[in-house]
């Protein structure tokens, strides 16, 4: 087998550019006032199928979609989303079509971006009087309830009291199991903690003695573990976690670093508390607050955590509780707070940790115009709804603008038949693996991260400046994918029955044919749609491009590779109402590549329009891919097991679709060099060299030399330290207006820490 070199995905990402055109006639746009230059009519276009094809019916989710007359059909709004996108991308559009979700991440891997804030070493001693260190919590535990309905009027969803909680070995589990008859109770085998509950089926409660375990800091809640069974005071429930990997109580302990042991022990918590003190869960997100949310825990704790799953669907251990919850009853769940805040809360004491920012933070950091209300080229065209505050305070509305193409369905000619049932997995990738979705580099798409102490140091959700990967789009492979069948955590084999996905296609070489209709569209959206079909390879009517779309289901596996072709035009110009012929279409394409190569070199994209770095990638994108390359990576690969966690540890990231020095070259080719080509953007600003310092822990008042690395939220530039290993915020002083990214200024220390996050002010020199 080859060696994991690489990451290997069905899908990529066309990078997003810092600015997004938004057409001077955006705010003329009707449906009844004529455009001078608008065009009405239609387009008859043919979709060929290059690998098998399907579309699900919503009435028999196995067969193909048909027209009332039984004939197949691909659905107009299948070919609408397809081209959309495609003109989103090329008009270097905005990316708001997109869930403003926040993420969980568990990555005991990943000492800073997790294991940190989870837990600490903390060094006591034995009974012996010897000295020793071992891992402590930071979490906190509590009982959650339901809020109140005046609660609820204020937008509370629940509160969590806290309560002393301790651990409770498995050992002494199997003797309170052993005591109250419950025969089948196996705590040690990999299981979810709704197994547990169900197969103790006894009391809960009992009254063990509590040994106290001391914890530097201030929480809400004490920390211990279970001494003995009874003869204690209080009345303490038990409280069952997952068991992630199986344990084995006559197995010697595991040797070697970060060799790491199986969980062996559980959770007691306080039955109840004489405390008052309660902490408020708010139902939804409010900007700038960076509180716990109800609505962030149960996106957390969810199946929707999958890609493309908006509804909810809550996993297995919440489905458990969250009946339970609704009717009242308290759920046992662990917190980390701050300055009486609920942080980030789960059901696992090393629960799933809400990422610092959303998605669209993400997105925002890269798009600074991603909240303007002006509408972009493909908002115009195709239309749009979205919500928007017409002033501070006021509750949002929904504003919505009408399309001015018409999508027909796409009807299957002559009498396809549909292959043999396919039936596979079909698990979509979570936008939380940050190797693929996070860009490490915005200067440079596909970077591998810098390394620090010879680690990998991935940027992630948790960064203040984290920019997503931009547009992504699956890729057409070079032949279809059969996935391995599923497996259990043991290696058995999962049902396909269960699990699995079915469905049948139609085979290569279908072809479907629609029309489109176009009302009142201007010269150049009529160029973008026709440049759009194949992605301006080619002209509109010649069949035979290398680029291609992808539609339908099964992508991930090469399913739904087609080109589309105009096979005849009948359009007419509003000026005089005359007809428009093919050399005319052709300059409607040649308009809108120059309206677009004149932005984006007054931007200073490098290579202007037609070799800039979005178009460059979204057609290298488009052209098919090894299917070997194109698979997802396994969880449970026969020789690397963990291919995901394994790239992390390997510091690998989802590579560019195209090659770096093939765009520079086109880039050169085009005369327009841009802002800045690799060459002469010099080494990642974000990350540490080799040859940097550590720390010196530097007192305020010192002086100290940064490199700018952008901005955060609030329009204050970030910056990491030149010679040392640090970064922070400048906070405090006016910025000067020629102040730039990658600049190198000179300012003053306020507060140094660790290091990790310096408070500075401009030295105003």
């Amino acid at each position: 087998m080859s060696d994991l070199d690489k990451i290997r995905a069905p899908y990529g990402f066309v990078p997003l550019s810092e600015h997004i055109y938004f057409p001077p006639w955006h705010g003329y746009v009707s449906q009844d006032v004529p455009f001078g230059d608008g065009v009405c009519g239609t387009l008859d276009v043919e979709v060929e199928a290059l690998s098998p094809i399907f579309v699900r019916d919503s009435k028999s989710p196995d067969q193909f979609f048909a027209t009332p007359d039984s004939k197949f059909a691909l659905p107009g709004s299948s070919v609408r989303g397809a081209l959309r996108n495609v003109v989103e991308i090329a008009t270097f559009g905005r990316l708001g079509r997109l869930n403003d979700h926040r993420y969980g991440v568990r990555d005991l891997a990943n000492n800073e971006l997790y294991v940190q804030r989870m837990s600490k070493i903390e060094k006591s001693k034995d009974s012996h009087g010897r000295s020793m260190a071992r891992p402590v919590p930071l979490v906190n535990a509590g009982w959650m309830r339901k809020a109140t309905r005046d609660e609820q009027i204020r937008g509370i969803a629940a509160v969590i009291r806290p309560v002393d909680f301790a651990k409770i070995e498995y050992r002494k589990l199997l003797d309170l199991a052993r005591t109250r008859s419950v025969g089948s109770f196996q705590p040690g085998d990999r299981q979810s903690s709704v197994k547990k509950y169900r197969s103790w089926n006894k009391e809960l409660t009992f009254r063990p003695k509590v040994k106290p375990i001391d914890r530097t800091g201030t929480f809400p809640s004490r920390y211990g573990e279970v001494e003995t069974l009874d003869g204690g005071n209080d009345v303490w429930t038990l409280v069952f976690t997952g068991q992630p990997n199986r344990w084995d109580p006559s197995a010697p302990p595991r040797k070697g670093k970060g060799a790491g042991n199986p969980k062996h022990h559980d959770f007691a918590f306080r039955a109840s508390t004489s405390a008052t003190l309660e902490l408020e869960v708010f139902a939804k997100r409010v900007e700038d607050d960076s509180r716990a949310t109800f609505e962030d825990f149960e996106f957390i704790h969810a199946d929707r955590g999958q890609q493309h799953r908006a509804d909810e669907s809550p996993n297995e251990e919440w489905r458990f509780w969250k009946e339970r919850f609704q009717a009242g009853d308290l759920v046992p769940v662990f917190f980390l707070s701050e300055q009486g805040q609920v942080k980030s809360f789960g059901l696992a004491m090393m629960f799933r940790l809400a990422y610092a920012h959303t998605t669209r933070d993400a997105v925002r950091r890269r798009q600074r115009s991603l909240e303007s209300k002006d509408l972009d080229f493909a908002e115009t065209l195709f239309g749009h709804v979205r919500q928007e505050k017409l002033s501070k305070g006021e509750k949002s509305q929904g504003v919505a603008l009408k399309g001015r193409l018409g999508f027909e369905a796409f009807v299957a000619e002559g009498s396809p038949k549909p292959m043999g049932l396919v039936t596979v997995v079909l698990g979509g990738p979570k936008a939380s693996y940050y190797p693929n979705y996070i860009e490490q580099d915005p200067r440079r798409p596909g970077s591998p991260p810098a390394r620090v102490a010879g680690k990998p140091d991935y940027k992630t959700l948790m960064d203040e400046d984290a920019v997503v990967r931009g547009w992504k789009r699956y890729r057409p492979l070079t032949s279809l994918i059969s996935p391995p069948e599923p497996t259990k955590g043991d290696g058995s084999k999962m049902s396909l029955d269960r699990v699995g996905s079915r469905f049948r296609p139609l085979p290569t070489g279908t072809k479907f044919v629609g029309r489109i209709q176009l009302h009142n569209v201007k010269r150049v959206e009529l160029g973008a749609l026709l440049w759009s079909l194949n992605l301006g390879e080619l002209g509109a009517f010649q069949p035979k491009t290398s680029c291609r779309h992808m539609i339908g289901m099964g992508r991930p596996l090469g399913y739904g590779s087609a080109r589309m072709t105009v096979r005849t035009a009948q359009l007419f110009a509003n000026d005089g109402w005359r007809a428009m012929d093919r050399s005319e279409l052709d300059g409607c394409r040649a308009e809108f590549e120059e309206l677009m190569d004149s932005w984006c070199r007054e931007k200073g994209e490098p290579g202007g329009w037609a070799a800039s770095r979005a178009i460059f990638e979204l057609r290298e994108l488009a052209r098919p891919l090894e299917a070997k390359d194109g698979r997802h990576m396994q969880i449970n690969h026969p020789e690397y097991r963990n291919e995901f966690q394994q790239a992390k540890l390997r510091g690998l990231a989802l590579a560019a679709a195209g090659d770096e020095a093939e765009w520079e070259a086109a880039v050169k080719a085009s005369g327009f060099a841009g802002a800045t080509t690799s060459a002469e953007r010099g080494p990642t600003a974000r990350k540490p060299s080799a040859t940097k310092k550590a720390w010196p822990g530097m007192k305020g008042g010192s002086m100290l030399l940064v490199k700018l690395t952008g901005k955060s939220k609030k329009d204050k530039w970030m910056c990491e330290a030149v010679d040392y290993v640090a970064k922070g915020t400048i906070s405090f002083g006016d910025a000067p207006e020629s102040a730039k990214e990658g600049e190198v200024v000179e300012v003053v220390v306020q507060a140094g820490g660790d290091g990790m996050n310096l408070g500075l002010r401009w030295s105003g020199k």
